[in-house]
């Protein structure tokens, strides 16, 4: 599981910038309750503002999530489980 509590702009545009960039290959959903957006669109992730959310990215290509996940826990404030960072 990834988390990220979105209490910041430069939180939710950087986890915007990183889905971006892999986006061919992982698609990341950005998950609250019943709401579902794409983690790559920064406005998107505005409406889930003040939220406690979970990404769910969606691999095509097993490859790039290694990077993706090294990319991705460099931004401040996400929580990834030890699960996650084994595969």
């Amino acid at each position: 599981m990834i988390a990220i509590y979105l209490d910041n702009f430069e939180k939710m545009t950087a986890i915007s910038k990183v889905c971006e960039k892999y986006t061919p290959s992982i698609q990341t959903d950005a998950c609250f309750g019943r709401y579902i957006v794409d983690a790559a669109s920064i406005l998107g992730l505005e409406s889930l503002s003040g939220k406690l959310v979970t990404l769910n990215p969606n691999v095509k290509d097993t490859a790039a999530l290694k990077e993706y996940k090294e990319e991705l826990s460099k931004v401040p404030g996400i929580i990834m489980t030890y699960e996650d960072e084994e595969k």
